[in-house]
């Protein structure tokens, strides 16, 4: 009743291309829905959203070990102080963390155990038990989030709730998205991460977004890679936390959007180590990567304190993260997961 009342009842509508302006199309669909006695709530375009990732920097490789950190992940989890914040937590199976991706390749040996497909759901396709990943992209992002075994992701123990909404072929629409965050929020996660980027704002998802922080989700997404002062959406909702991409020198990797719209925070994302498809491991770049480090932060602030708010575990990411250069391009600075530990737990 509670996302009724924020966002109401979402339907797809098709229409025939007559050539008239999408102004004119979307008030002659609202006449004819009122002539029906409906009540319109709001009409608006179902743009795309698209992969945020630099996946041309892809290289594949096998496992090699057995190591709990893998050497290739080594730099970017000690630039955000994850080893001694594993001290204070390092993570809980109660604690949901939802991917809102191309899918997890849950037959993966590193994410496995930790992928719950009871609470998955494909909105991609008419097969909505059909999630798994076959572009990479979701798998890459969910094993920075949590996996274990020959690598480790920024929670040691978490639930991996996949949610595909965007097909194999990267693409998406804000429809996709409503239906995946409206899903994931119902379903009681804790963390939603959204590695994606639109540039078009849908006062739908807007709503869809602040539904779920209302609801004590923490949501968090990436803020493009598209060389540019300009940040994408769903990063610019003021109910989603966006998150930039630094490299292994702390510097602003120089695809990472900034500027207007508000950064939150940066966190590592230039060649970084996760899980990709059937049982290989790859280097990825982009603010994709970034934001499963910060969504992995929150889970552990969530599960330091499963009772903290949505809006003040964001505030604390913010508040204790380190200072990197100008807040115009750097946000917040550096998300630190020790410092945001010991602000929630109070050691």
């Amino acid at each position: 009743s509670e996302v009724v009342e924020e966002v109401g009842y979402v339907y797809l509508v098709k229409y025939e291309d007559t050539g008239e302006s999408v102004e004119k199309v979307i008030q002659r669909l609202e006449d004819k829905l009122t002539e029906k006695g409906l009540k319109v709530k709001l009409i608006e375009p179902n743009y795309v959203i698209e992969i945020d990732g630099q996946t041309d920097e892809l290289q594949c490789f096998r496992s090699t070990g057995t190591e709990r950190i893998h050497e290739n992940q080594a730099w970017h989890y000690g630039m955000i102080n994850i080893p001694k914040a594993w001290e204070i937590s390092s993570g809980n199976r109660n604690v949901k963390m939802a991917v809102l991706d191309t899918g997890i390749d849950y037959n993966h040996k590193n994410l496995k155990n930790y992928v719950n497909k009871s609470l998955g759901k494909n909105f991609t396709s008419n097969d909505a038990d059909d999630f798994m990943d076959r572009q990479g992209h979701g798998t890459h992002v969910a094993g920075t989030i949590a996996s274990y075994g020959e690598v480790s992701g920024v929670m040691q123990e978490a639930t991996l709730v996949p949610v595909k909404i965007l097909g194999d072929d990267g693409l998406g629409s804000t429809y996709n998205i409503m239906q995946g965050v409206i899903h994931a929020t119902n379903k009681g996660v804790d963390v939603v991460n959204m590695s994606i980027r639109g540039w078009d704002y849908s006062e739908g998802m807007d709503n869809a977004c602040k539904t779920a922080e209302s609801k004590g989700v923490i949501v968090v997404a990436a803020t493009g890679n598209d060389y540019m002062s300009r940040i994408g959406y769903p990063a610019r909702y003021d109910s989603v936390l966006a998150v930039g991409a630094v490299d292994s020198n702390g510097l602003r990797a120089k695809f990472s959007n900034y500027g207007k719209g508000g950064v939150g925070v940066m966190a590592p994302g230039v060649n970084i180590y996760s899980t990709f498809l059937n049982n290989r491991y790859a280097n990825m770049s982009g603010t994709s990567m970034a934001t499963p480090h910060v969504a992995g932060v929150a889970g552990l602030i969530r599960s330091a304190d499963r009772n903290i708010t949505a809006s003040r575990a964001k505030e604390i990411i913010k508040n204790t993260a380190n200072y990197a250069g100008n807040p115009y391009e750097y946000g917040s600075g550096i998300v630190d997961a020790y410092k945001a530990l010991i602000a929630v737990s109070g050691r």
